[in-house]
């Protein structure tokens, strides 16, 4: 009579993984052929019965109709591992720049747990950290026990956002230095960017930062949440508008006479090539910077200082020249007498004529007319006119002095 000895193993109580399905042919013995039982005595299991947790399995080898006189006893247990928990079964993801490529797998957020991450809930195969993640998908999450992984999953839907890089319509822009301008003067597409100082990373500008010659600067589209991936760069340029100059910064002048046309802004003195002080370009000013701006007919003032800036394009210079006005104080002189009388037979001259001022030319008209020299006979019942005069200038006007003079006949002497 064949006597089948019980059958071995190396453990005695088996673990297995809940999510893998474990059926009477994964209990691990020595031996083919066993049959087992889950109640001694009971009817025999078929290889496909599926394990149940916290159960003892008897096994027996049988030999020509023959059982082992005594069972294997196997407890089986499982390792359930719980599914993965989150805050929200929604996640989302921002744009990133072209050069990091797609948002993966790997950028899922895992709420810190051991992952595999699937395509459903039933996939077997998990997905690679570096699959591409697909916008309004659904992936499932496994949780990753010491050998196991949890049996159910749980869904994550990902959100992908979209937004747009900004755009401009010239991505070199020209602007005035003399305006100041600011970050909010470039032109971009919509409004609502959030402007860098690079490509990529950098810092935030800010929109009341003053522009800075042949710098780049960098807009990102921002939804509030999320800024867009790339960044449309525009390039800034200042036109520079040379000052006006002069080189006399104090110009004097002499009064005008009564008949002549009053001083005024056009006859000031700058020494810019190719603009006239009436031409285009040229702006005068009644102060260095704001102010009122002032027409070639405004008139000067004595000990005044006016401005001038130039104008170029659109843009104007960055400083203004100052010139500074003097009109030299000169008055028409006084008289002493008036008309003026003299003896004939003294034979007065022009020298003979007074005057409360000194340095005086006389004239035979008003205007103009002929300065008289200083030995030139009088003529009684004529007008002579006194100008007065200093280094630079003369009086404006004259002063006329009408003459007499007498002349007595002799007396006869019988």
């Amino acid at each position: 009579i064949n006597t089948p000895a019980t059958p071995t193993t190396l453990n005695t109580e088996q673990t297995f993984c809940a999510s893998t399905v474990p059926t009477i042919a994964s209990i691990q013995v020595g031996q083919g052929q066993v049959i087992w039982y889950d109640v001694i005595g009971g009817t025999p299991l078929v290889s496909t019965t599926p394990l149940v947790n916290n159960t003892t399995y008897y096994g027996y080898l049988e030999d020509q109709g023959c059982l082992s006189p005594t069972p294997l006893e196997v407890i089986v247990d499982y390792e359930i591992v719980s599914a993965p928990n989150f805050t929200s079964g929604t996640q989302f993801f921002c744009p990133q720049p072209s050069y990091l490529g797609a948002i993966t797998v790997a950028q899922l957020n895992t709420n810190g747990q051991q992952i595999q991450w699937f395509e459903s809930a039933t996939s077997t195969t998990p997905l690679a950290s570096t699959t591409a993640l697909v916008n309004n998908a659904t992936y499932y999450a496994a949780t990753v026990g010491s050998n196991c992984i949890s049996t159910l999953r749980t869904p994550v839907y990902v959100v992908l956002e979209s937004i747009n890089v900004p755009t401009t319509n010239d991505t070199t822009q020209l602007f005035c230095r003399s305006t100041i301008p600011t970050v909010a003067d470039i032109q971009i597409s919509p409004s609502s960017v959030v402007w860098y100082d690079a490509e990529f990373g950098g810092s935030v500008v800010s929109l009341t930062d003053e522009l800075i010659n042949n710098a780049y600067y960098y807009a990102a589209g921002s939804n509030g949440t999320c800024e867009s991936g790339n960044r449309r760069s525009v390039l800034v340029n200042f036109e520079v508008v040379t000052p006006i100059t002069t080189n006399e910064s104090i110009q004097f002048f002499c009064p005008p006479a009564a008949n002549e046309v009053q001083l005024t802004i056009a006859d000031l003195t700058i020494d810019t090539l190719g603009f006239g002080v009436n031409g285009i370009g040229v702006i005068w000013y009644d102060a260095p910077n704001g102010g009122n701006t002032l027409t070639s007919t405004t008139p000067l003032v004595n000990n005044t200082t006016y401005y001038v800036g130039k104008e170029q394009g659109l843009c104007l210079s960055d400083n203004r020249t100052s010139i500074y006005v003097v009109i030299d104080g000169i008055t028409t002189p006084g008289s002493i007498n008036v008309p003026q009388n003299f003896c004939g037979l003294e034979a007065p001259t022009v020298a003979n004529l007074q005057a409360l001022n000194p340095s005086i030319n006389w004239y035979d008209a008003p205007t103009g007319g002929v300065n008289l020299p200083s030995t030139t006979t009088l003529v009684d019942g004529t007008t002579y006119y006194a100008e007065l005069f200093n280094a630079n200038c003369s009086s404006p006007s004259r002063l006329p002095t009408t003459v007499n003079v007498e002349i007595i006949a002799p007396t006869n002497v019988s």
